[in-house]
């Protein structure tokens, strides 16, 4: 189960840190093409430093759920699979569990498309000027 979870924390945690750096490298070309002295006077490498750090821990923090949902289930055939599961809990029977399941997993899925596709979508079409 644990290679379960570190494999698609990483796959999540590449995915959220390739779509950051792209909207920071969009952010930058924006501030250096409209805004050259501000930019020319704020750019450091420790600031850099910073952003990169700062990039890695959110896309760790919207990873998480991976570490704290994904589990493994046996098929009939023998063969083991990774699953979510958004209930928390080995009762996949349960009403009352897959009704907190459905709604955990709705609010995972709208945290992820609010700042890991719409938040840098828009900042980097506003970069661009649409």
């Amino acid at each position: 189960m644990a290679i379960c979870k570190l494999l698609y924390t990483s796959i999540s945690m590449g995915m959220f840190t390739s779509i950051f750096l792209l909207t920071l490298i969009s952010l930058d070309l924006y501030t250096v093409t409209q805004h050259p002295i501000w930019s020319w006077n704020h750019h450091t490498v420790p600031q850099a430093q910073k952003l990169a750090v700062g990039v890695w821990l959110v896309s760790f923090c919207l990873s998480t759920p991976y570490l704290a949902f994904q589990e493994t289930h046996m098929l009939d055939g023998g063969r083991i699979i990774c699953i979510n599961n958004y209930a928390l809990s080995r009762d996949w029977n349960g009403d009352k569990l897959q009704g907190m399941g459905r709604w955990v997993h709705l609010s995972v899925f709208m945290v992820w498309f609010l700042l890991g596709f719409l938040l840098p979508f828009c900042t980097t079409m506003g970069c661009y000027g649409w």
